[in-house]
């Protein structure tokens, strides 16, 4: 499996539900964007099941103010 999507193993755990079926309800019912496989499995983006989570991503900021972008102006 790939890192872009959640394991099999982690839908499980996040909708409380084996079968692949009672995975897409919930999300479904959850609003929840996910493609289906060709076994009809349901895939979630890892970056959409972070934001979903709360989680953001964080950067880092310049320590410096960019004093060119004033001489440009």
């Amino acid at each position: 499996m790939s890192n872009l999507t959640l394991s099999s193993e982690e839908l499980e755990n996040l909708t409380g539900y084996k079968m692949p079926s009672c995975q897409v309800r919930w999300l479904k019912e959850r609003h929840w964007r996910f493609e289906l496989s060709r076994a009809n499995r349901p895939r979630v983006a890892r970056e959409y099941y972070l934001m979903k989570m709360g989680v953001t991503k964080s950067y880092d900021a310049p320590n410096e103010p960019n004093w060119g972008a004033l001489a440009a102006g």
